[in-house]
C-alpha cells in the first residue's frame, strides 16, 4: 500500500494543519476460482506462478492524487511464487473461488507486468499427481484483482443435453408447437449433478452436420426459448411456424384448366400415339391413360397393354387359362380349366370356348380305405357365338359338340 499527503502547509501558528493519505494498492492480486470443466472432488496442493516478475524498482508519488506512481520493471528479476502443502477441494460450482477469500492467505500479490509474450506460467498440482499448466496473457495492473478459473481438456465429469420433442406433432395450419424441452447438466463420478447453461448456437437445416444460424429453416419464425440456466428439470420453450399451406388441388386444377386444349371434335388427339411428352409414337395401348389438359380425346378398345408398338401384339396379356387344386380330407379333386381363349385384342373377337375338365376322386373312411373309385370325366364342348342374321337374335346361340356334331 502507498500513499502521499503531497504539501501541507503550516499556516497558522500553534495551528497543527490537516493532513490525508490516500492509499492505494500497488501490487496486483491473484485468485483462483473453478473453471468451467475442473473435476470434481479432486485436491490441490501446489500452485506455482512461473517466471514472473519478482524483484522490481516502484516509485513513489509526491502528489496527493497518486499522480507519477509507477513501476519500473527494466532490470527487474524473474522468479517463482510458490504456494505448497495446500489442501483445497475442487468440489463447488464453477466460478467459485477456492484460493483467495478473505482469512484463507491464499491470495498471490504480485508486480504488476505485462504477460502476454513473456512466458508467465500458472501450475497447478493436485494429491493424484495430475496437473494443469497454462500460459498467461494479458497485463497484471496495479490496484487489481485477476481471478484464474482452473479448467481441464478432460474432466471427470459427463455432460448430459436431452432435447424434447412436443407431445404432439403440429398440425398443417398450427402456427404455435406444444412445449419442447431442453435438460443440460453434468454428473461426476459420485453421482453429483450440475445445470450447464445452453445456447442454440445453429441448425442444420440441409443434414451436413454444420449448424449455423444461417441455416434456419424457412419454416420456422422463432423459438420463445433459445438459452437457459440447465438444469435436471427441462427447460421449456415453444416453437412460431410459419403457416405456409399450399392447396396443391386447385393449383393442379388450374394448371389443367390453363393448358393447352389437344384434339378437336372432328380430328381427337389419339392417347395410344403419343407418350406423355406429346411426341408421336406408334400405336402402344395401355390399361389406363393420364389427360393434363382439356380437350378432345381417342382411345382404342383394345384388351389393356396388348398391342405395343403398333402391331406387335402379346397373346399373354389377353388370354388367359387356370389351374385349380382341391384337396379335402375325403376327396383328392384336380381339375384343369383351360378358360376362355381370346384371338385378338380388339374388345368383342373371341373364339370359341373350350372347357376341359378332369376329375379323380379317391374315397377314404376313418382310417379304414375303402375300394377306389375312378371317374372320369372328359367333355370337351364347343361354344359358338352365332352371328347376328336377319330374323334370328344373338341371344340365342348355338351349340355343337366337336365330338359327334350335335348341335342345338
Amino acid at each position: 500500500m502507498t500513499a502521499c499527503t503531497g504539501e501541507v502547509h503550516y499556516a497558522t501558528q500553534f495551528e497543527q494543519p490537516t493532513t490525508n493519505l490516500d492509499f492505494r494498492h500497488a501490487l496486483t492480486a491473484i485468485r483462483f476460482a473453478v473453471g468451467q470443466n475442473l473435476s470434481w472432488n479432486k485436491t490441490i496442493d501446489k500452485v506455482e506462478i512461473r517466471n514472473a516478475i519478482m524483484k522490481s524498482k516502484y516509485k513513489l508519488s509526491n502528489e496527493f492524487s497518486g499522480t507519477g506512481a509507477a513501476w519500473d520493471n527494466t532490470g527487474a528479476t524473474r522468479g517463482t511464487a510458490t504456494l505448497s502443502g495446500l489442501s483445497v477441494s475442487t468440489s463447488s460450482n464453477p466460478n467459485v473461488t477456492i484460493m483467495g477469500n478473505t482469512g484463507d492467505n491464499f491470495t498471490f500479490y504480485m508486480i504488476p507486468q505485462v504477460l502476454t509474450g513473456n512466458s508467465v506460467t500458472a501450475y497447478v498440482h493436485f494429491t493424484d499427481n495430475t496437473e494443469i499448466t497454462a500460459t498467461l496473457k494479458g497485463e497484471w495492473k496495479a490496484g487489481t484483482t485477476r481471478t484464474l478459473k482452473l479448467s481441464e481438456t478432460n474432466s471427470n465429469w459427463t455432460y448430459n443435453i436431452i432435447a424434447t420433442d412436443p407431445m404432439h406433432d403440429a398440425d398443417y395450419d398450427q402456427t404455435t408447437t406444444d412445449n419442447y424441452g431442453i435438460t443440460s447438466y453434468r454428473q461426476a463420478p459420485d453421482g453429483t449433478q450440475q445445470a450447464v447453461a445452453w445456447k442454440v448456437v445453429g441448425y442444420d437445416a440441409d443434414g451436413d452436420g454444420t449448424f449455423s444460424m444461417a441455416e434456419k429453416p424457412a419454416w420456422l419464425t422463432s423459438l420463445s426459448k433459445t438459452e437457459g440456466d440447465g438444469g435436471t428439470a427441462a427447460d421449456e420453450g415453444t416453437a412460431t411456424l410459419t403457416k405456409d399451406v399450399t392447396d396443391f388441388l386447385a393449383k393442379r386444377n388450374k394448371v389443367l384448366k390453363e393448358a393447352t386444349a389437344l384434339g378437336s371434335a372432328g380430328a381427337p388427339y389419339d392417347l395410344s400415339l403419343h407418350n406423355v411428352q406429346g411426341a408421336t409414337i406408334a400405336r402402344s395401348t395401355a390399361n389406363s391413360y393420364v389427360i393434363s389438359a382439356p380437350g378432345h380425346y381417342r382411345i382404342p378398345l383394345v384388351y389393356g397393354n396388348a398391342i405395343e408398338n403398333r402391331g406387335n401384339q402379346c397373346e399373354l396379356l389377353y388370354q388367359s387359362c387356370a389351374l385349380r387344386v382341391l384337396l379335402t380330407s375325403h376327396t383328392f379333386c384336380v381339375i384343369l380349366r383351360i378358360m376362355q381363349v381370346l384371338t385378338s385384342p380388339t374388345l368383342g373377337s373371341r373364339r370359341p370356348t373350350a372347357v376341359l375338365m378332369l376329375v379323380l376322386m379317391v374315397l377314404k373312411s376313418f382310417g379304414q380305405m375303402l375300394p377306389t373309385s375312378f371317374i372320369l370325366l372328359l367333355s370337351c364342348m364347343l361354344v359358338v357365338r352365332a352371328p347376328r342374321l336377319r330374323g334370328y337374335s344373338s341371344r340365342h346361340p348355338k351349340w355343337q359338340c366337336c365330338c359327334c356334331s350335335y348341335q342345338r
